[in-house]
């Protein structure tokens, strides 16, 4: 888990999480590739409180002909079209992307290293899911090698097994998994 500096009060989400939130979310329907997202703003700057967004910048693909600029754009267009739409005037928060019941806003960029603003860089957590799968993929291959690497004299070859082992047991520890 990201941590965000004291004054933030909340967990930064993963990037697949805050990716999914934008992917998910009517009105952005996030559609680039991200190769990295950053937490931005007073988030980052330890210098958030209980009423503060969370800025999010999205490090994408790069568009041609298209700017970093022109893509922000984009997505925020959508949101000021909903706003006079439905006649909403002020602030409503509600519209936007939330995470942990806050506001997010998006910020675009092709190159994150560039940037000089305070940002905190989410982990790209990976898949509770895929990882349990290769966790039964890596016993299928214990379970192959107990049967097939046993010398004529019925001997195992222990470097392989122990390798596999050791495998085995660190994707058990990333999901605190212990029964594949």
């Amino acid at each position: 888990m990201t941590r965000l500096p004291d004054g933030a009060n909340i967990t930064a989400p993963s990037q697949r999480e805050i990716v999914a939130i934008l992917r998910r979310h009517p009105l952005v329907k996030l559609r680039e590739t991200v190769r990295r997202a950053f937490v931005v703003g007073s988030q980052a700057k330890g210098a958030a409180h209980a009423e503060s967004d969370v800025d999010i910048l999205l490090e994408v693909e790069p568009t041609p002909n298209t700017t970093a600029e022109q893509l922000e754009e984009h997505y925020r267009r959508a949101l000021r079209q909903y706003f006079v739409t439905h006649n909403i005037r002020g602030k409503d928060d509600s519209v936007h992307p939330q995470w942990q019941g806050r506001r997010v806003d998006l910020y675009f960029t092709y190159d994150a290293d560039k940037e000089t603003r305070p940002k905190i860089e989410l982990t790209a957590r990976p898949d509770p899911q895929q990882l349990k799968s290769n966790i039964a993929q890596l016993r299928r291959a214990l379970n192959f090698y107990d049967a097939a690497l046993r010398d004529p004299k019925g001997h195992e070859v222990g470097a392989v097994r122990d390798g596999l082992e050791w495998v085995l047991k660190a994707a058990r520890a990333v999901t605190g998994s212990t029964n594949t």
